[in-house]
């Protein structure tokens, strides 16, 4: 009842005209914005172009071992088995896939836009991924005698003018009271399990650009043999009044921790494991029900690469699937059709999502012309209904049918449809001297159990896009795919949740499709086959960002699918670019 009073009150005084109590409350409230810098609305991290793959702590380099984190000869132990580990299908020291926190300093590499709020008394940067928004108090406090650990820290900060012009331009944070467990990056680079970092930050604008913010990190850790400066920078998104994303990690995460192990829960709710011959979990406090159904374990068959003593895994084989990429198990994903049944599952078009955070403004606008064009009765040219070579990773969401060939020096990629064959040269760089194509040059090497294809080269031209919706791409397009075998199981559930999304709960395409792919070996002690991929292009994504692709073996006979059979309209009514011979044959 005093709540609801005083706002009678101060209506009553408004009323009246009584301006003293009013100018009083905003008084209190205001202060001087002019003193401090303008950092109001969504910042986005900024990729820097060539450095591919999952967000990485230092973002001038590539995550793993690339980023040469100057560890004591004890964590760099520590590294090196998570990487095993990692490479095994395990988490390693990554400790978020549970939903943990990341802590600091890694909640700074900002997987989505992120807000900056400054008043006198702190400044909070408001961190939508997995909720990680942090606290930095500017109000000249001191450190307190005890300080409850936490995954962000307690952060005090410093406002200071450096040029003398009356206006803060600089923000000097140092942070302690950390806990863990924490990793710099999805690498698993460790802090000491003593938890006794401290991190020094300069956060500022730059000179040129107020759009352009940076923050510079130092972190002091027992892990490492000195201090680690990287600097990480921020781009402002041009929109007046963002609209801010609600996400929430644990909805429909499936990652499962019990004790010190990883599993994964499948589409029904059965317990899986993430690891080949993993064992499960301690089940000492339930009832033991004796099973007689015998599992089949995962064998990959490997083959022996004897120059590099490397286990090479058996991907050979025929392999199928349905239609479009599937969105990653976090971090930015693909573009996806904006249009929507009543239920919300997916409607198959090429109405593409341009509001889609990734992309840069030209992309967004080519897409959403498109989208309009199709609306409009005008089907969108692509490479697959025009019989052009198809790029990747475009290639990966409209071919359902592929087979792939080990061979020592390469690996082939045969796709059913209209016969795209794709050459992977392995254990070699790529060209000093590269002649743009339209499938580009793809190399491979293997790590571990995983094929890995990295592509650059591909031509620009009127059909360079990288989905159905026509997101275009430019010569700067890098592409990386990582080809592994994962449990029959799993892949049959992934599937299942894919297709779901466009048929509806419980849906799935029809078992034996006859457009580009054959019948699905429904058999699921058969191990599938995961493609992750990661694309980078700094013309058209304002950061790197990464899809799956989930094959399962295929039985029967392939059905042909020649488009050359059919190139009159071919699904559109621009023809032009159907290939013509240079001159007839007869």
């Amino acid at each position: 009842m005093l709540y609801r009073s005083s706002i009678g009150a101060v209506a009553l005084a408004a009323s009246l005209g009584v301006t003293t109590l009013g100018a009083t409350l905003g008084g209190a409230l205001a202060f001087d914005e002019s003193k401090y810098p303008d950092w109001k609305g969504a910042w986005r991290r900024v990729a820097v172009p060539g450095v591919v793959g999952q967000p990485s702590y230092d973002p001038t380099k590539r995550g793993g071992r690339a980023q040469e984190a100057p560890l004591t000869p004890e964590y760099q132990a520590i590294f090196e088995a998570n990487l095993k580990d990692q490479a095994a299908g395990g988490q390693g020291t990554d400790p978020t896939y549970t939903c943990l926190s990341p802590g600091m300093p890694r909640v700074m590499t900002t997987f989505a836009p992120f807000e900056i709020v400054v008043t006198p008394q702190m400044t909070n940067f408001l961190i939508q991924h997995i909720h990680d928004s942090r606290r930095i108090f500017t109000d000249g406090r001191e450190w307190p005698k005890k300080i409850v650990p936490t995954f962000v820290g307690y952060s005090i900060g410093r406002w200071i003018d450096t040029d003398g012009d009356g206006r803060y331009d600089v923000l000097e944070i140092e942070t302690r009271g950390l806990k863990g467990p924490r990793s710099y990056d999805p690498a698993g680079l460790p802090f000491h399990s003593d938890n006794q970092s401290i991190f020094k930050e300069r956060v500022y604008s730059d000179k040129a650009d107020p759009n352009i913010l940076y923050d510079e990190i130092t972190t002091i850790d027992n892990a490492l043999t000195r201090p680690w400066t990287v600097t990480k920078t921020y781009a402002r998104l041009p929109i007046k009044q963002p609209e801010w994303v609600e996400e929430v990690c644990a909805e429909g995460n499936g990652d499962v921790e019990i004790g010190k192990e990883g599993y994964f829960l499948s589409g029904d709710g059965h317990l899986m494991p993430t690891k080949k011959d993993q064992a499960p979990p301690d089940l000492r406090y339930f009832k033991q029900i004796q099973n007689t159904q015998t599992l089949t374990p995962l064998t990959e068959s490997p083959n022996s690469d004897a120059k590099s003593g490397v286990s090479i895994p058996d991907l050979s084989g025929i392999w199928g699937r349905w239609f479009n990429l599937e969105p990653p198990s976090s971090g930015p994903g693909p573009i996806v059709s904006k249009l929507r049944r009543p239920d919300a599952t997916i409607i198959q078009s090429v109405v593409g999502d341009y509001t889609n955070p990734i992309l840069r403004p030209e992309a967004a606008a080519t897409i959403k012309r498109i989208g309009e064009m199709e609306l409009g009765g005008t089907v969108l040219p692509n490479p697959h209904n025009q019989c052009w070579p198809e790029p990747s990773p475009f290639i990966l969401s409209i071919q359902l049918g592929m087979q792939l060939i080990q061979q020592k020096d390469e690996v082939v990629l045969l796709y059913l449809s209209d016969h795209q064959v794709r050459h992977v040269r392995l254990n070699v760089p790529h060209s000093v001297h590269q002649v743009p194509s339209w499938q580009g040059e793809s190399v491979g090497h293997y790590e571990g159990g995983t094929l890995v294809i990295d592509t650059i080269g591909q031509k620009v031209g009127p059909l360079s896009m990288v989905d159905r919706y026509g997101t275009p791409f430019s010569a700067a397009l890098h592409v990386i795919e990582r080809y592994r075998l994962i449990d029959g199981t799993m892949a049959r559930d992934l599937q299942q949740k894919h297709e779901s999304a466009y048929f509806g709960a419980g849906r799935s395409s029809p078992p034996n499709n006859p457009y580009g792919r054959g019948d699905v070996d429904p058999d699921p002690t058969k191990p599938g086959l995961q493609v992750e991929i990661t694309v980078d292009d700094p013309a058209t994504f304002a950061t790197p960002w990464s899809a799956l692709v989930t094959y399962r073996r295929v039985q029967g006979t392939w059905p042909e699918a020649v488009c050359a059979e059919n190139t009159r309209g071919s699904g559109s009514s621009w023809v032009s670019l159907v290939p013509q011979a240079l001159k007839p044959d007869f």
